[in-house]
């Protein structure tokens, strides 16, 4: 392990990600050296004056897994890294495939393989969370395409379908796949037809409704060692857009516990619940063995999750998080409220998982989203251009959708922003 931080980068990939713009400025913060190897040069975290003279351009890690790997690998030796923090879901499970190869004095900021495979394959991690006895929404394995409007049909519409394995390598064509709900058998089909053109075959389950409250944990050896809790009261189509971290509920602490005690987890974790507060259910969704995009709103708190996982690996060292203060700031990512709030006064759905939203509503959370009690997840006053790129992007889309509305005059679909 290298004996001076300031010499010895960290290889953040890929860093054209929110969760990366934030690690960066972590370790910016803490004056660690760090490359950014990136897939998109434009993406907006490119633009960070903590990233955008060291620039790496590498492979996708969804689509080209082995080439990616091969080029970190690579820039490792040549630039002598002290570590690899492999940012997505298939980043890490790209660089665990090859972590035998890594030279000694490279440090890889992720669990073992075992661990890693335990929550990337989303079949097995529903399966431990049951076996557990934590609960879950209703889950069938389907092995084929012919059996999912039977399924579909036994769990009842609206039903989600998800990428079972975050290492299965994806085709560019159909790379934007996580998570889909199909309303009836026509989009069903549309949506099986779709994946299994390129041999993916997702899982089904049974569409839940509520808040999503994650858990944000460091374990070592199993053991969670710093816990927070935050509800996503805002979302967009994958993310969540307005968060607020709220006091830890003992009983999903306690699923927390189970899941990653049972898969001996070491780092960074995310696990995620549905939660109906008037019907008093709660259901587990998923553990991400990854920084979840919003680790900027952790990080406002005092808790660097970033620094924290740099410490652990390379140098062994227990994370000492701060008290969480009794009414901590709400954090929005702006340029997403924007979008779905766009979206939703021209007909799409709303960015509130449970209750009903009136246009005028919709407004004044976005707006209010400016003033005392918020902070921002991607602008910062010493470093706004991520920020800056990221809302000229938006303007670009919006403004094709514009022009696009004019073309197709008549036609009732409404393309997002």
């Amino acid at each position: 392990m290298p004996n001076n931080q300031y010499d010895s980068p960290i290889i953040l990939a890929p860093a054209d990600m929110r969760s990366a713009l934030a690690i960066g400025r972590s370790f910016a913060r803490h004056r660690i050296s760090f490359i950014p190897a990136v897939t998109n040069v434009k993406h907006f975290a490119c633009f960070s004056r903590y990233f955008r003279r060291r620039l790496v351009k590498v492979a996708n890690p969804r689509s080209e897994p082995d080439k990616f790997a091969d080029q970190i690998l690579s820039m490792a030796e040549a630039q002598g890294a002290a570590g690899i923090l492999p940012v997505t879901d298939a980043a890490v499970g790209a660089m665990n495939a090859v972590r035998d190869r890594l030279q000694s004095s490279v440090c890889l900021l992720a669990p073992e393989s075992k661990a890693s495979d335990a929550v990337l394959d989303k079949d097995k991690n529903i399966r431990i969370a049951g076996e557990l006895g934590i609960p879950i929404p209703r889950t069938i394995e389907v092995e084929s395409s012919e059996g999912f409007e039977a399924a579909a049909d036994e769990l009842g519409y609206p039903v989600v379908l998800k990428r079972i394995s975050q290492q299965q390598v994806i085709p560019a064509e159909i790379s934007d796949f996580t998570v889909e709900v199909a309303r009836d058998a026509n989009e069903l089909r549309k949506i099986i037809s779709r994946l299994t053109k390129y041999g993916v075959v997702p899982q089904i389950q049974k569409f839940v409704v509520g808040e999503t409250h994650n858990i944000c944990c460091f374990a070592t050896r199993g053991e969670i060692v710093a816990a927070h809790e935050y509800v996503s009261f805002r979302r967009g189509k994958h993310e969540g857009i307005a968060r607020k971290i709220v006091e830890l509920d003992s009983t999903r602490m306690a699923y927390a516990k189970q899941m990653l005690g049972a898969i001996k987890w070491e780092g960074v974790a995310g696990v995620t619940f549905l939660v109906d507060e008037d019907q008093g259910k709660t259901w587990y969704l998923e553990t991400n063995g990854r920084f979840w995009a919003s680790v900027q709103g952790s990080v406002n708190a005092g808790w660097d999750f970033p620094y924290w996982a740099y410490r652990y690996f390379l140098y062994g060292e227990m994370p000492t998080p701060p008290p969480i203060s009794s009414d901590p700031k709400i954090t929005c990512y702006h340029t997403a409220d924007l979008a779905v709030l766009v979206n939703f006064l021209l007909g799409g759905p709303s960015p509130i998982m449970v209750g009903e939203l009136k246009p005028m509503s919709a407004i004044w959370q976005y707006l209010r989203a400016f003033g005392p009690g918020y902070q921002a997840d991607v602008f910062q006053w010493n470093d706004p251009m991520p920020a800056v790129v990221d809302h000229g992007a938006l303007a670009v889309r919006a403004w094709n959708r514009i022009v696009r509305g004019f073309r197709n005059r008549g036609r009732r679909s409404i393309p997002e922003v």
